[in-house]
This record gives C-alpha cells, structure tokens and sequence, in this order.
C-alpha cells in the first residue's frame, strides 16, 4: 500500500507538501477501513480500538504526506534546474 501511495503522489499534480498530505490523510482512513474495520466487526474488537486506529493511520498518513510532497518538491527542483 506505501508503495501504491507513493506512486500515485508521483503520478497527481498537487505540488505543495501540505497538499499531499491533506490528499493522504484520507486515503489513510482508506487504508483504516482494509485494517481495523474487520477486526472491530467480526473479531469484536471494542470502539475505541475502532477510533484510535483511524486516528493512528489518517496522522501517519498525514505526515508520510508531507515527506513525500517535500521528497516530491525536491526531485521536481531538481530536474527543473537541469
């Protein structure tokens, strides 16, 4: 999925790091229904299980953003300078 993600900030044309973050933090959420959804539904896993893993991955993926917007920033500098 890291992989998956990082492609598509390579592949979208947001440019600022704020940006992507803002874009990844939701798909963080995504990520939180293919991990902790089923294990609260069927495994009985209690709600706040259920609301700190969201938080947990929507954060992470948030601050992965903004990594991968500055990475992003600095290649796009890179070749533009070339």
């Amino acid at each position: 999925m890291a992989f998956g993600l990082s492609f598509l900030v390579l592949t979208i044309s947001i440019r600022s790091p704020l940006s992507v973050a803002g874009f990844l933090g939701p798909a963080g959420l995504i990520a939180w229904i293919e991990t902790h959804f089923a294990s609260w539904n069927w495994a009985g896993f209690p709600a706040t299980y259920l609301l700190a893993g969201s938080g947990y991955l929507a954060a992470n993926w948030f601050v992965v953003g903004l990594a991968l917007g500055a990475a992003r920033r600095k290649l796009i500098l890179r070749t533009d300078a070339v």
